[in-house]
């Protein structure tokens, strides 16, 4: 509709960049004959007979577009007409939180109450009381994974007779609100619970009608949670310092990073590398540095300035990287600096939502020669939906759907490992990608540790990205996924004999 808008309001512009592409075509390559019926042929031989002026003028006019590409028609419309009613919204969902809280306070007057009774109380007060119920239904504690109790109940799994599957630790780390962001009006619509660690997202639209506010509350659980002013050192003890402990008892491990373009992945790994280097560089621990990224359906050495490589299976599945080079670092010195030269290499281009967005999936692999165990390190691409791809190249989209083709094979690995989880029998498409035959071992590897690391942008505009991460995060640990709650509110705007909504529908 935008691009059609568009069409129409810059005609006068449209004709020289026709007339321009006219003669281009003339000069280049002649074009194919004129067929009356070209409706009937195949559809691959009848668009050659396409290529014409008007279309070549609507071409040059959807090329001159000019879309922000973030901002969709609901969440842009109900961001800026009706910030105040979502706001409301979201103190409506925390006057809840602190009255449910009352409940088990001995201090406070509503101590004892039932929740129902409370929810009655909040209909009373013109409140919705489903959001007691809501708030009751989430843990009052934090649900902690570590390398000790994985180890217990996988064991307790194996006693018992059935079978053992590699529960992988979520976490979740928010990035902070950018400048532009602020000075643009956005909001935070990502709440950080550190106490029972949570997340809690608040999704607000504009309907179809423009008649209501559709208020999605979605509160999700994870091993652990980072807010935006908590730095990477908390997040590689946290979770990345265990991994190392365990590599150098002679085990595997993998930190995966994941999420939308632009919130944080690269950062966060490189981040991790540095705190990591420092650590080997104090206990003078020798280690072994292999660093290759997947770029559409090649691999290519980082340590080699992208020299081509090959994956190759053994006869036990697992898959070795041909023709790559592996650096040997004594006393892990000069690991940051050459994890920081290879990610110079990596492929990256300017987009509609990033202006350094990563397009390969890096992986970087650093071995213990005296223990043989490795730790693992995944930067996978950005994600990015359709309406942030609107500028893009044919190029450009070909590349983009290869990366989108990988990210869904992953996903369907994290939905057939849930499955097991729930005990269906399903297949494991490991052959799917690439990028999924190298992480084979954290889905089926029982003694192999691994951890996630989503990370989640806070705005308002990019709820949609942020609640697709945590779903698919989420899936992969069933402890977790079971906790996920959601509550939907639908706000009138537009009341019979009311003047609700102040401004007028034309603007």
């Amino acid at each position: 509709t935008t691009a059609t808008a568009t069409t129409a309001a810059t005609a006068a512009d449209v004709a020289p960049a026709a007339a321009q592409s006219e003669r281009a075509m003339s000069d280049n390559s002649p074009e194919p004959p004129l067929v009356d019926d070209w409706a009937n042929l195949d559809l691959g031989e009848a668009s050659r007979y396409l290529r014409n002026s008007r279309r070549e003028a609507q071409e040059a006019a959807w090329s001159n577009t000019n879309i922000d590409a973030r901002q969709i028609w609901g969440v842009r419309e109900a961001q800026r007409l009706h910030g105040k009613q979502l706001q409301q919204a979201v103190r409506d969902l925390g006057r809840a939180r602190a009255m449910f809280r009352g409940t088990m306070q001995r201090q406070s007057p509503l101590y004892g109450v039932h929740p129902p009774l409370l929810s009655i109380m909040m209909d009373f007060e013109g409140l919705n009381g489903d959001l007691i119920s809501f708030v009751s239904a989430w843990p009052r504690e934090c649900v902690r994974r570590t390398e000790a109790t994985a180890d217990e109940e996988n064991q307790q799994v194996g006693e018992e007779g059935g079978a053992a599957y590699p529960e992988l630790e979520i976490c979740v780390r928010k990035r902070p609100m950018l400048e532009i962001e602020v000075t643009s009006g956005g909001r935070d619509s990502v709440e950080v619970i550190s106490r029972t660690s949570a997340i809690l997202c608040h999704d607000g639209r504009l309907s179809r009608s423009s008649r209501h506010l559709n208020v999605a509350h979605r509160h999700f659980v994870a091993h652990r949670v980072w807010g935006p002013n908590v730095e990477t050192k908390a997040v590689y003890e946290d979770v990345a310092r265990p991994k190392l402990i365990r590599a150098l008892d002679g085990g595997g491990a993998t930190l995966l990073c994941m999420g939308q373009t632009g919130t944080g992945k690269t950062y966060t790994i490189t981040g991790i590398v540095e705190c990591l280097a420092e650590e080997l560089m104090d206990r003078g621990i020798d280690v072994t540095l292999e660093f290759f990224e997947i770029y559409g359906k090649k691999c290519c050495d980082l340590l080699q300035n992208r020299k081509e490589v090959f994956l190759r299976a053994d006869a036990a599945g697992k898959v070795n990287v041909r023709g790559q080079r592996t650096l040997e670092l004594e006393g892990g010195d000069g690991l940051s600096v050459a994890v920081s030269e290879a990610l110079k290499l990596r492929a990256f281009e300017a987009t509609e939502r990033n202006a350094a967005s990563s397009r390969s999936h890096a992986v970087c692999t650093i071995r213990f020669q005296n223990s043989g165990g490795f730790l693992r390190l995944v930067d996978l691409a950005g994600s990015e939906r359709n309406f942030e791809t609107t500028k893009m190249t044919a190029a450009q989209h070909r590349e983009s759907a290869l990366i989108n083709a990988s990210l869904m094979t992953l996903k369907e690995c994290f939905r057939a490992h849930a499955a097991l989880q729930r005990g269906e029998k399903v297949r494991m498409p490991f052959r799917g990608s690439q990028l999924t035959q190298v992480l084979r071992e954290c889905f089926v590897d029982v003694t192999h540790s691994t951890s996630v690391v989503a990370t989640i942008s806070p705005t308002g505009d990019d709820v949609i990205h942020t609640i697709n991460t945590l779903n698919h995060a989420t899936m992969l640990s069933k402890s977790i996924d079971d906790l996920t709650r959601h509550l939907s509110r639908h706000i009138p705007l537009l009341l019979k004999g009311s003047a609700y909504m102040s401004v007028p529908m034309a603007d």
